[in-house]
């Protein structure tokens, strides 16, 4: 098992209110940038981490957020078994583990990357108060 990147957790931890969704790949506004201030300048294994979560597979996508939730995918190393999880933002426990596929034949991944590459894209329902 791997242990999720500590971008997850600190990420999750250290968005301001204004921001408290981090939907898509590069952020709200799609240009990889954040309002919030007095973000840490240093991070190791112990210092500026709230939270560890060990993830199956070889996890390797942005996580994205939506209120307590932290999306991300991961997949098995040899990319047959692809998979998306929902952690919760406080606690880092997994509140979802889904495969959402099964490939028979994946397409060639080159060894320093991972099928669990594209990053989970979160769309919002007002109507229903749903994450989709």
């Amino acid at each position: 098992m791997r242990i999720a990147p500590l971008f997850v957790a600190l990420i999750a931890l250290r968005l301001d209110a204004a921001e408290t969704n981090w939907p898509e790949f590069r952020g709200p506004n799609g240009n990889g940038t954040s309002a919030s201030t007095n973000l840490p300048l240093r991070w190791s294994e112990e210092q500026n981490v709230k939270w560890k979560t060990p993830i199956h597979g070889k996890a390797w996508s942005s996580p994205v957020i939506w209120e307590q939730h932290v999306w991300l995918t991961t997949a098995t190393t040899n990319g047959q078994e692809l998979f998306v999880l929902c952690l919760d933002r406080d606690t880092g426990r997994v509140l979802q583990d889904q495969k959402l596929f099964d490939l028979a034949k994946p397409q060639y991944c080159i060894p320093f990357n991972s099928y669990a590459s594209p990053t989970p894209v979160i769309e919002y329902d007002p109507l229903s108060g749903a994450e989709l």
